[in-house]
């Protein structure tokens, strides 16, 4: 057997459980697949964590008569499984099942967590709504690659969460700027006996010197001007853009780390400033748009 992969590290660990697996202890490492389908002793190629860039490895295989074996891993999913396998649950990718399945297991009294890529959520909209938020079922659903996510490609870009969730009934939504922030919004979403997403992006910093003040309900200040501006921002690469901003001039920077609902008394504690709003997500149905509708129905202002 040949096992090919990226990571070298990676594939040896592997190597050795799928030689166990399929009783072949004679399984190789390679990271050129090319020299892997020239050894004529290798009749099976076990490709960890397929992606686009490994699409021309498994053809090439598959046309050199060797049988393909696809293992996908994801945000460490295997790494949890083989720890606690028994509260976890493998659905591949059928999100809509994921969802509707959480929603029955919490039904029943747990609090199921459900981690899936922001831009593959959408395919379980209805499920959400139906299945979750109207029941209001303690749910936390784990957002990973919210917001811009580059290299990954235009059908991978997390910019539509806080939109098609924000208006869902009975949900919270919250954005940590760190891992050690979403550590605590983890912690703080299963203390709650309703619905919680929990947006975060690709990669992110570990810890944050303002991490202390955090409050998973509460917005943070991050840095108090007494100028007229004051910056409104969701996730740490926009809170990271607002304090480069606000570095050298007299402006308010706001961690928005709960999107819904908006912790409407710093709202009101800045009404009479110049509020400008930064998240990476569709302006339309976004934080912006609801900061917005919280003000323009508000007579006050």
């Amino acid at each position: 057997m040949g096992i090919y992969g990226s990571n070298i590290d990676i594939i040896k660990e592997r190597a050795e459980k799928a030689a166990k697996q399929y009783g072949t202890p004679d399984a190789k490492v390679y990271t050129d697949y090319k020299e892997m389908l020239q050894d004529e002793s290798i009749r099976t190629v076990h490709v960890l964590t397929p992606n686009v860039s490994h699409c021309e490895l498994t053809v090439a295989a598959l046309e050199a008569g060797k049988d393909v074996i696809l293992e996908i891993e994801i945000q460490g999913a295997l790494k949890v499984k083989e720890k606690f396998p028994d509260n976890f649950i493998d659905v591949g990718i059928a999100e809509e099942y994921a969802v509707t399945m959480a929603g029955g297991i919490a039904s029943g009294g747990a609090k199921p967590v459900v981690a899936i890529y922001s831009t593959f959520m959408q395919r379980a909209y209805d499920q959400i709504l139906s299945d979750v938020c109207m029941q209001n079922l303690p749910v936390v659903f784990c957002l990973d690659r919210s917001g811009l996510v580059g290299e990954d490609g235009k059908t991978h870009q997390g910019v539509f969460d806080l939109s098609f969730l924000s208006h869902l009934p009975n949900i919270t939504v919250l954005a940590p700027c760190c891992v050690d922030e979403l550590e605590k919004a983890l912690e703080y979403a299963l203390t709650l006996s309703s619905p919680v997403a929990i947006r975060y992006p690709k990669s992110g910093p570990n810890k944050r010197e303002y991490v202390s003040n955090y409050k998973p309900d509460k917005w943070n200040v991050l840095k108090e001007g007494t100028g007229d501006v004051v910056i409104l921002a969701v996730g740490p690469n926009c809170c990271d853009l607002a304090l480069e901003y606000g570095k050298d001039k007299d402006v308010t920077v706001v961690s928005c780390g709960v999107v819904k609902p908006l912790d409407t008394k710093t709202l009101d504690k800045y009404r009479a400033k110049t509020i400008v709003t930064i998240e990476e997500n569709s302006v339309i149905g976004g934080f912006g748009s609801l900061v917005c509708a919280y003000f323009s129905g508000d007579n006050a202002t």
